[in-house]
């Protein structure tokens, strides 16, 4: 009933463009610690495939900024939008990646053990996550607020339908 309400529509495009960017950022990333684990530059091919999943991921990035840009976006999506661009785009994270991607470009294996790289990219992959299941919260809370209406509105359209079945009864019978 409320799933065109425009602060819905608001939180389930969050929802969902923040499971993109995790999905298709964590196959960047699980690209990269395969070359890390084998010691060896990536391929051509595996380098394009990481290109296409960050194209992907900096589309989410771009329409999520467009939302909570707005002034009806609830403060916590903001302060999360902001611990990704600091953790996955920005920080620690987007430096090694960028060195890793700019190894194999020149065809040089990159030199980091995969628990160490992991202790940055688990966190930056997690607050992309975070901007998803913030926004499922948001939806919940949504939801239940607007219970009470939907409710009314299921019980008038029931009322309705009722008496527009039982008016050609009523006539047929009398």
């Amino acid at each position: 009933i409320n799933g065109r309400e425009p602060g819905m529509i608001m939180f389930t495009q969050l929802r969902s463009l923040g499971w993109q960017a995790r999905t298709n950022g964590g196959a960047a990333n699980s690209t990269l610690v395969g070359g890390l684990i084998a010691k060896e530059p990536l391929s051509a091919a595996k380098l394009a495939e990481i290109s296409v999943q960050d194209a992907k991921v900096d589309f989410a990035r771009d329409v999520i900024a467009q939302i909570v840009a707005s002034p009806t976006a609830p403060e916590q999506l903001k302060k999360l939008f902001d611990v990704a661009q600091n953790s996955y785009f920005g920080g620690p994270y987007a430096a090694q990646k960028a060195k890793a991607l700019a190894a194999s470009k020149d065809g040089v294996a990159v030199d980091i053990n995969v628990d160490d790289w992991r202790k940055d990219a688990a966190p930056a992959q997690a607050s992309l996550a975070d901007i998803a299941s913030a926004a499922l919260v948001e939806m919940t809370a949504f939801t239940a607020a607007n219970a009470t209406s939907a409710t009314r509105s299921i019980i008038a359209y029931s009322i309705a339908t009722l008496l527009i079945t039982a008016r050609p009864l009523v006539g047929i019978l009398t």
